[in-house]
């Protein structure tokens, strides 16, 4: 595993951790951790922090029997990678891990169909266009839990007056940055809104001074991110029992 992609993959960790930690369900074991979310409030992961102390057997043991979420993530490293396929994980998709080269300079002012998430009633808004823009379930008291905290920013994207895309930010313990999140309803997809979502996480970023800007983005995504500058670091890979 590449430096860049340790650095992308731990960030991206730390998220995680730091949601299931202000909403009470992320749980640490032997060099791993999983976020374990009641009643499908947000997706539950297990994903490996340190494989040099995992039993890679247990966890494949839990994950095929429900101790533990049936969805884990590491980042590329290949050797580690046939270990956990020896054991019996399927690999089922590899995500690209992306870092912001270079500073660019953007607007510190949010565009007019661009909210910030302040309070309940947002928050429940966020919950339900991120659910169906990512086609999974995410809980309004999930979202709740992270208001107000200095390291989450959160936004809604509005298009005539609807709520229809998501973004958040996530300032990490090492001074860097990622956006996460970033999603638009379908019905609106096409319009910029996605595209306006990314450059108002990235000012935040920018006027915060953080030293690095990470993100994780499908085969698809990764040519439109890139010509916002960010470059592509090996990726994130993710199995099932």
């Amino acid at each position: 595993m590449n430096t860049l992609n340790q650095e992308i993959v731990a960030h991206l960790f730390e998220f995680w951790s730091e949601i299931g930690n202000q909403a009470e369900f992320t749980k640490t074991g032997q060099g791993y951790t999983s976020t374990l979310a009641p009643s499908n409030s947000w997706p539950s992961k297990v994903f490996i922090t340190d494989s040099s102390k995992t039993d890679l057997e247990y966890i494949q043991r839990s994950m095929q029997n429900g101790i533990l979420p049936n969805s884990l993530s590491i980042g590329e490293d290949e050797k580690l990678i046939e270990k956990l396929k020896l054991t019996g994980l399927k690999e089922t998709s590899r995500v690209k891990a992306m870092c912001l080269s270079s500073d660019q300079d953007y607007p510190r002012a949010l565009p007019d169909n661009i909210v910030v998430v302040r309070n309940s009633k947002h928050a429940l808004e966020f919950a339900s266009v991120a659910s169906k823009a990512f086609g999974y379930a995410i809980h309004p008291s999930t979202i709740n839990a992270l208001l107000g905290h200095q390291q989450f920013h959160l936004y809604l994207g509005v298009h005539l007056g609807t709520y229809a895309g998501c973004g958040m930010a996530y300032f990490d313990g090492d001074e860097n940055s990622g956006i996460h999140m970033i999603g638009v309803l379908p019905i609106y997809r096409g319009l910029g809104l996605g595209k306006r979502l990314t450059q108002a996480l990235l000012s935040k970023a920018g006027a915060s001074r953080t030293k690095k800007v990470y993100l994780v983005a499908s085969k698809l995504g990764e040519p439109i991110y890139a010509k916002l500058g960010f470059e592509t670091h090996g990726s994130l890979v993710s199995f099932r029992a």
